[in-house]
C-alpha cells in the first residue's frame, strides 16, 4: 500500500519535487518501521516478552494487597548467635480481618532488631506448592508469596539453637502428618525435611520436642505415641543425636529412648481398623453385635463385656483432649556434668519425672505428684503436677526443676540433686498479686 501510494506521487511530480519527495519518503518509511518493530503484533525475534503483574490465574491480573501477616509467636523458641544476634522461631496460626479469616498454620523465623524492637519474620514452612502456570491473588512479594491456602499445618513445639557458625535450626511439630520436623537456614534460604515420622498412620511423632547443642551437635527429645500391646498406648520419649553440625538429612540422626510406659490409655484415634477406644478400660477393642440399640448411640459402641454385647462410652475424635493422656509430655532437655538431664509431664499418673543419661544409659526417678512404689502397691497419689515442666541445670549439677500443679494452677519450684528431690516450693500460688 505504501509502495502504491509512492508510485502515484512520483508520476505528478517535477525532477525537482521527485527529489525532495524522496526525502520525505525514505522518513516515512523509516517511521513506519519503527513503529512496527515496538509493535506487540510483530514478532521480531530477539525481543523481551511483555511484563506481567505475577497474579491472577493468568498471571497479568491487578494485584490485590499483600497479605497480612497473622498472629504470629505461639509456641516461641528463642537463642542467641555467637555475634550476638538473636534469633525467634514460633507458629503462625492464621490471619484475622475484618474482610474474612484465613487459616495459615506455618512455621515462621525472624532475626529480632533491637533498634526497632521487632522480628524479622519469614514462613520457613507450611506455604502449599502453586500449580505450575498460575499465580496467587495477592501481591507475590508480600508475605507469604501471596498464597491464602493452607498447606501443611506444621510449627507447633517449635525449638530453636544456633550453632557456632551462626546459622539457626529449628525443629518443630508437623500435626498434618503427626511427624517431627527439621529446618535450617543454607545460604539465604531454608531447607527442612522430616526428621522422624510414626511407623504407622495412628502414630503421633514429636509433640514437645526440645532441642539443644552438644559440643555444637543437635540434640533432641520429643513424645512418640504408637499403639502397644493388649490394645494399650505406647508412649515414649525419644532421643535424637546427629553425627554432625549441620545434618543433611535423617540419616545423619540415631535414635534412643530415654523413657517408655507401655501400658497407657488409648486416645482418639490411636486404634487401627475397626477397633474403638473404650473409655473404661482404656484399651482398643473390637465391637460386636447384640447391643440394643444396635447402634448404641453417639459417643458409644457395642463390645463384649464379661461375656456380653455391652453399649460403652469411646473415646473418639468428638472428645476433648487437653493433653495427651501419655507419659512423655512437656519435655524440658538439658546438659549436666555427666551427660543429659531432663524432665518430663506423666499426664497418667499426674506425676513429674525425671531422667537422666550417664554410663551410656538412661534412668528414670520421681520429683512430685506420688509417694511410695507401685510394684510394692504402696504408691499413694498426692496430686496432678508437671504441665509446663522446665530444667535448668546449674554450674555445681543442681537441677532446677519448675512446674504446674494441675489441680489449685500454682506454680512451683523443687531443686533435685543426685536424682533427689528436695523441698518444693510454691512460687505463685495464681490467686493473687504478691
Amino acid at each position: 500500500g505504501v509502495g502504491l501510494m509512492i508510485a502515484r506521487r512520483r508520476r505528478a511530480e517535477t525532477t525537482t519535487e521527485r527529489m525532495s519527495g524522496k526525502v520525505r519518503t525514505a522518513l516515512g518509511l523509516g517511521s513506519i518501521l519503527a513503529v512496527a518493530s515496538t509493535s506487540q503484533g510483530c514478532s521480531c525475534g530477539g525481543e523481551e516478552p511483555p511484563a506481567v503483574s505475577g497474579c491472577g490465574s493468568d498471571c497479568n491480573q491487578k494485584c490485590e494487597t499483600a497479605l497480612g501477616q497473622g498472629l504470629v509467636g505461639a509456641y516461641t523458641s528463642v537463642a542467641k548467635a555467637p555475634d550476638g544476634s538473636i534469633f525467634v522461631a514460633g507458629y503462625n496460626d492464621a490471619v484475622l480481618s475484618n474482610e474474612g479469616d484465613t487459616l495459615y498454620g506455618d512455621l515462621v523465623v525472624g532475626r529480632y532488631d533491637l533498634g526497632k524492637q521487632s522480628v524479622a519474620w519469614e514462613t520457613v514452612d507450611g506455604i502449599p506448592a502453586r500449580e505450575e502456570g498460575t499465580c496467587p491473588d495477592h501481591d507475590p512479594t508480600g508475605w507469604r508469596r501471596g498464597e491464602t491456602e493452607s498447606g501443611d499445618d506444621v510449627g507447633l513445639w517449635t525449638s530453636l539453637q544456633v550453632g557456632a557458625d551462626g546459622v539457626p535450626k529449628v525443629v518443630y511439630y508437623d500435626a498434618t502428618h503427626k511427624a517431627l520436623k527439621y529446618a535450617t537456614k543454607v545460604g539465604a534460604t531454608w531447607a527442612s525435611y522430616t526428621l522422624k515420622a510414626p511407623p504407622t498412620p495412628v502414630g503421633d511423632y514429636g509433640r514437645y520436642a526440645k532441642m539443644i547443642l552438644v559440643d555444637d551437635k543437635p540434640v533432641v527429645a520429643f513424645l512418640a505415641m504408637e499403639p502397644g500391646e493388649g490394645g494399650k498406648l505406647l508412649s515414649r520419649v525419644i532421643v535424637a543425636r546427629a553425627s554432625s553440625a549441620s545434618p543433611a538429612d535423617p540419616g545423619a540422626w540415631a535414635f534412643e529412648d530415654a523413657a517408655v510406659d507401655k501400658a497407657g490409655p488409648c486416645r482418639a484415634g490411636s486404634c487401627s481398623g475397626k477397633a474403638v477406644c473404650v473409655k473404661d478400660t482404656g484399651a482398643c477393642t473390637t465391637p460386636v453385635t447384640g447391643c440394643t440399640p444396635a447402634d448404641c448411640g453417639s459417643g458409644k459402641a457395642c463390645v463384649t463385656v464379661d461375656g456380653k454385647a455391652t453399649c460403652v462410652s469411646t473415646i473418639n475424635a468428638s472428645t476433648v483432649e487437653a493433653y495427651p493422656n501419655a507419659f512423655g509430655a512437656y519435655v524440658s532437655l538439658a546438659k549436666t556434668k555427666d551427660g543429659l538431664g531432663m524432665v518430663f509431664y506423666d499426664r497418667i499418673h499426674g506425676n513429674v519425672v525425671g531422667a537422666s543419661h550417664a554410663g551410656g544409659k538412661w534412668t528414670t526417678f520421681l520429683i512430685d505428684g506420688e509417694t511410695g512404689s507401685r510394684e510394692q502397691k504402696t504408691a499413694v497419689d498426692t496430686g496432678d503436677v508437671g504441665i509446663g515442666a522446665h530444667l535448668t541445670v546449674g554450674d555445681d549439677g543442681t537441677w532446677h526443676v519448675t512446674y504446674v500443679n494441675g489441680l489449685d494452677e500454682s506454680l512451683r519450684y523443687v531443686p533435685v540433686t543426685t536424682g533427689k528431690p528436695g523441698t518444693v516450693e510454691v512460687v505463685d500460688d495464681g490467686t493473687q498479686v504478691d
